[in-house]
Parts: structure tokens; C-alpha cells; sequence
């Protein structure tokens, strides 16, 4: 087995990479966002990663492939003892219903993880993916780039939520906090 593959033709076995991630980010705090660092079958890999990143920090593992967006892998992988990351991105676009969506978000938010809302691009243009990331309160959005009309139309329907939401004073920080 050569491992994963950093560079062409460089290859990092699973010990060798937790140590390269615990070195970039050592070396690289303003780094505070990894998602996928290891194939979904390398939970060796994803829990001594998680145990090199103390819980006072500020740093999100996220989970996108790891979970394929399927509550069930979401209940199993985030009630083990050491969970492979401390947050999960869900992809509505993966899910058959929108139920299917809520029951996965509903599992992150109940083990106390990171929620990452995300759709692909070349989605549609309906911003209903983002009133819904809203209303679950995920800490992180996934759209696209602003080079895509569809990701444009999402993050301008976050811009007009957040505006209504400081009107009406509803707006808070994640610490929970009134937003000034």
C-alpha cells in the first residue's frame, strides 16, 4: 500500500500524515478548517487526528465523504468514543427528501457537532438550501464560488436573511450574545 499521495510521486502513509497535519497547523494557525484529511475508510487515521487537536481549539474536522450526508453513518461514526471529527457536512443534493436532509442534520446538531450545509455546483438557483442551513444554525455554508450564478443567488439570500434577522432583532452570536 503506498499510502496517500501529497505530491507527485510523494506518498504518506496514515501515521506519517497525522503528523503532517498536526505540523501544518502547528506552523499555520490561521488554518482552522480541514475537511476530509483522510479517506473514509482510514478511521485510524481520523481519530489519532482528532486526538492531536486539543478540545479548547477553535479548529474544525470536518467529515463530507466520511458520511455521504446518510444520518445512520452520521449516528454510528458520531456516537463512537472518539469521533473521527467534530463537525459533518450535509449535502440536501445526496438525500432523497428533505427529511432525510433534517434527520442528518438533526443527528450532528444532537452530538454536538459542527453542522456544515452544502450543495454542489451546478445546482439549482432555488436559495431554499439556505433558510434551511439558517434555521438549523449551521456554523459553516458550503455554496461555491461567486463565479457560479447559483452560489451568487445563495449567498445573496444569506445577506437578505441576516438583514432581516438584525431588524428584528433577532440576529445573535454563536455565543449567544445580541449581535450590536
Amino acid at each position: 500500500e503506498q499510502g496517500y499521495e501529497l505530491h507527485k510521486g510523494q506518498y504518506m502513509l496514515s501515521d506519517q500524515l497525522v503528523d503532517y497535519w498536526k505540523d501544518l497547523l502547528t506552523a499555520h494557525t490561521s488554518v482552522t478548517y480541514v475537511e476530509d484529511p483522510f479517506s473514509e475508510r482510514d478511521s485510524e487515521g481520523w481519530a489519532s487526528l482528532m486526538k492531536e487537536v486539543p478540545t479548547d481549539a477553535d479548529f474544525t474536522v470536518v467529515g463530507n465523504t466520511l458520511f455521504h450526508s446518510n444520518a445512520e453513518r452520521l449516528q454510528t461514526l458520531l456516537e463512537l468514543e472518539a469521533p473521527p471529527c467534530n463537525a459533518a457536512t450535509v449535502r440536501i443534493n445526496q438525500l432523497g427528501t428533505v427529511t432525510e436532509a433534517y434527520d442528518s442534520m438533526k443527528v450532528v446538531t444532537e452530538q454536538e457537532r459542527d453542522l456544515v450545509i452544502a450543495s454542489n455546483a451546478g445546482d439549482s438557483s432555488s436559495t431554499m438550501i439556505v433558510d434551511l442551513a439558517v434555521a438549523m444554525d449551521a456554523k459553516f455554508v458550503h455554496f461555491g464560488g461567486f463565479q457560479h450564478s447559483e452560489a451568487v443567488a445563495k449567498y445573496n439570500r444569506l445577506v437578505q436573511i441576516e438583514e432581516v434577522l438584525k431588524e428584528s432583532g433577532r440576529m445573535m452570536e454563536r455565543d449567544g450574545q445580541d449581535k450590536k
